[in-house]
């Protein structure tokens, strides 16, 4: 059972890592909503850190610059732009790069390898 629950924690982790560097929705036990840039977070409690955050409260917008919201207080956590398709992209490459093995997909790390040389992630092209 160590190992399921180990393996489970693992994959959480994982996933909440796709969300550092994107602008989420925090929506807290108390009906709260923040809105920021989830700089990092932390395992074992789930804490967030939102950087260029804002609350919105009677239609005006509240800004922090950064704030640390406990994730006792998390009732949802959700993306607040759409995600960036990797996958999709690879597709688009294969077409124009048509040999087998000349573009690589590593999804799981958000990464195309382009001819052995070339590495395309979210962020860019290096």
């Amino acid at each position: 059972m160590a190992m399921i629950t180990g393996d489970i924690n693992r994959i959480y982790t994982k996933e909440l890592q796709t969300f550092i560097g994107k602008r989420v929705g925090v929506l807290t036990i108390r009906d709260e909503k923040f809105i920021g840039i989830v700089k990092a977070f932390h395992p074992d409690n789930l804490t967030l850190i939102l950087a260029e955050a804002f609350q919105e409260v009677d239609g005006k917008k509240i800004p922090f610059h950064k704030m640390f919201i406990y994730g006792s207080q998390i009732a949802k956590i959700y993306l607040e732009q759409e995600p960036f398709d990797i996958a999709g992209l690879a597709v688009e490459l294969e077409k124009i790069f048509r040999r087998p093995g000349d573009i690589k997909l590593y999804e799981d790390q958000g990464l195309i390898v382009i001819l052995d040389r070339v590495r395309v992630t979210e962020a860019g092209v290096e």
